[in-house]
């Protein structure tokens, strides 16, 4: 198959970024290793020449000088960026359907990278890969909307709309998607994962964390991800273990608690500061010896889907403690390949860290984890994306032949 992925974000060295880079680089890696062939389209920040990245065409789209000088003359930063780089993937989407035509082409929603293509090649093949339901993360991070933030979100459904079909990766997705968007074409397939890094850098696990017991939260220090949960509970599991340390790595930024989510976590463990970690964003080779010296991985998202560090934590034997209702108890059973909490409950969540720390089986519980990731290997989720394509392809055959009759 003649394969298109869309997507603002990628894994080559001038675009290294970002869960919706991850998941497309696993996807076509897959497709190309059965001998797919596979054009990735990514929004680029300058200009750049095409490249074959492991027999992947990747094409760089910078927006144009212009819509840089509109953004910083309007209020309407982020909508203007996504629009530009939207008619950008059209435009190239064309010229590639003029010297080979595509099978069918994978818009991921982030970014709205489908909308004009939705609009002006409606006859194209195509499916929405919706990886996190904006309209729900809008609600924890700007909680109060611009008008930048109200445009996007109007555009964000226009393209949902626009979609014929349309997939998630998780069930709870496909629930909140149906509901309050009244989609019906809404299909789960699942992404692939695996450790892709081969070569760790264990400096800063050697000179911060090596010898000390640690339970580690990893991602965006953002209300959603239920940071501030976990910094409430923190001061009863330091209590309890005077010898242990917690450890929290990721980007920080301001929210409606305070300009620094980084700072709130602090402030609230001012006794235990000697044994509160603090990190920035780490690249993976020196992230998964953290996470693979960690005794205990928290994760208490209050709203995501199926995130990429839910996998690394499990692909890498740790013991997780997620949220129920947050997408990780589809793959997770409390007590037996992880653990699970009530949304946002600070008691509940100290308790059941205070028990998983000092679980008498917690190493069979991570080796349980690891061995739920092989359902995620790239072979099987390989073949299920390609499943999914074909059931795409036919239906539009059927409603070509449906409209040529008419």
């Amino acid at each position: 198959m003649h394969i298109g992925f869309v997507t603002p974000q990628f894994v080559t060295p001038e675009t290294y970024k970002g869960g919706p880079g991850f998941y497309v680089y696993r996807w076509a890696r897959g497709l190309v290793s059965q001998g797919h062939d596979v054009h990735v389209l990514v929004y680029s920040r300058a200009a750049r020449a095409d490249v074959d990245f492991e027999g992947m065409q990747v094409h760089y789209l910078p927006l144009p000088g212009f819509v840089y000088r509109l953004r910083k003359l309007s209020r309407l930063d982020r909508s203007l960026r996504y629009l530009g780089f939207s008619f950008l993937v059209y435009r190239k989407l064309w010229q590639l359907n003029h010297q080979q035509p595509l099978d069918i082409v994978h818009f991921i929603n982030w970014e709205l990278g489908g909308l004009v293509s939705l609009i002006l090649l409606r006859k194209m093949p195509s499916v929405l890969n919706i990886l996190s339901y904006l309209p729900a993360l809008s609600r924890y991070m700007f909680p109060v909307p611009t008008a930048d933030n109200r445009a996007v979100l109007m555009l964000e459904r226009l393209q949902m709309r626009l979609a014929k079909h349309i997939m998630v990766p998780s069930h709870l997705l496909r629930r909140i998607v149906v509901s309050e968007e009244g989609l019906s074409d809404v299909s789960v397939v699942h992404p692939a994962f695996y450790i892709e890094v081969e070569e760790w850098d264990e400096s800063l696990y050697n000179e911060r964390l090596k010898g000390k017991d640690y339970l580690l939260f990893f991602g965006h220090f953002r209300p959603y991800k239920g940071v501030h949960i976990l910094a409430r509970a923190l001061p009863r599991f330091f209590e309890r273990y005077p010898d242990a340390y917690a450890v929290m790595a990721g980007p920080d930024f301001a929210s409606d608690l305070g300009p620094s989510m980084h700072q709130y976590v602090r402030d609230c463990n001012q006794q235990y500061t000697d044994r509160l970690i603090i990190m920035d964003t780490l690249p993976h080779s020196q992230l998964y010896p953290v996470i693979a010296g960690a005794r205990l991985v928290v994760l208490p998202s209050l709203f995501d889907n199926l995130p990429n560090a839910v996998f690394e934590a499990m692909s890498l034997g740790r013991p997780l403690i997620g949220t129920e209702g947050a997408s990780f108890d589809e793959i997770i059973t409390d007590g037996e390949n992880g653990f699970l909490v009530p949304l946002g409950d600070v008691d509940a969540l100290a308790e059941k860290i205070v028990a998983a720390w000092e679980h008498p089986r917690l190493g069979e519980i991570g080796a349980a984890a690891r061995e739920t990731m092989r359902e995620f290997s790239p072979d099987r989720v390989t073949e299920e994306l390609l499943t999914y394509y074909r059931s795409v392809l036919d239906k539009h055959s059927a409603k070509q032949d449906g409209e040529d009759s008419g």
